[in-house]
């Protein structure tokens, strides 16, 4: 096993970054032969394609493997081969109370402006993560485009005033995923957030966000509206309350 680090920097939106968990099918080798590569295995899982900014990659076996734990060997819930269950069983395992206790939090985490630069991590992102362990976080800023985005004050909290540009939306989820990468397991963090494609000229934050930069159409009550619309134009009767 060679332990080779190799860190890759990409700009794309990290909302959930995990690695792929495909079943290992087991396979008889006939006698007195030898046994096919491991990508030619019938079933055998695929190699994902790794990328990792603070941990090391592993090569086990001819595969890689990112060394979360930063062991230098791999552990069952760093082995992508393995069920999502028996991955999650070993890690929980070597987790500590705080750490297991962090996973159940969850709070804003907005992207900032830091000397006209905008998408930067806010002093918040330091103590979420490696002080209270957390790894879910809620992102609420605008994202728009590059002539409407601005910078806004620090620390606006609940309710973003700094709007990014979608680079600079990813910019700053992938720095949440290397802070969180950097932590002692290296779990992924999990970015949420309202809706963001609704037709809402009056946004409110905790309820959805400003469209911005996403395809708009209507929300639940709207597209409800056209659905009954188009059963009455069918049929020429008043649609039928649902019960």
């Amino acid at each position: 096993m060679s332990r080779s680090p190799r860190p890759a920097f990409r700009t794309t939106v990290a909302l959930a970054v995990a690695a792929p968990l495909v079943l290992t099918l087991a396979v008889g080798a006939g006698a007195g032969t030898s046994p096919p590569p491991q990508d030619e295995l019938p079933g055998a899982p695929a190699q994902p394609e790794l990328s990792s900014r603070v941990k090391a990659i592993i090569d086990v076996d001819g595969l890689q493997f990112r060394d979360l734990d930063g062991s230098g060997d791999l552990s069952p819930y760093e082995d992508w081969r393995l069920p999502a269950s028996e991955r999650a069983s070993d890690l929980v395992e070597r987790m500590d109370l705080a750490e297991k206790a962090g996973l159940m939090l969850i709070d804003t985490l907005n992207a900032t402006c830091t000397d006209g630069v905008r998408g930067t991590l806010p002093e918040s992102a330091d103590n979420f993560v490696n002080e209270q362990h957390m790894k879910r976080f809620v992102f609420r800023n605008v994202v728009t485009g590059p002539e409407a985005a601005v910078c806004g004050d620090p620390g606006a909290g609940f309710q973003a005033t700094t709007s990014v540009t979608p680079g600079e939306a990813a910019t700053f989820t992938n720095s949440v995923q290397e802070l969180s990468e950097a932590t002692r397991w290296g779990i992924p963090a999990l970015m949420k957030s309202n809706a963001r494609n609704h037709i809402d000229p009056d946004a409110r934050a905790g309820i959805n966000e400003s469209a911005g930069a996403f395809t708009a159409f209507p929300k639940e009550a709207g597209i409800a509206a056209a659905a009954l619309g188009r059963e009455a134009a069918g049929t020429g009767r008043t649609p039928r309350p649902v019960t």
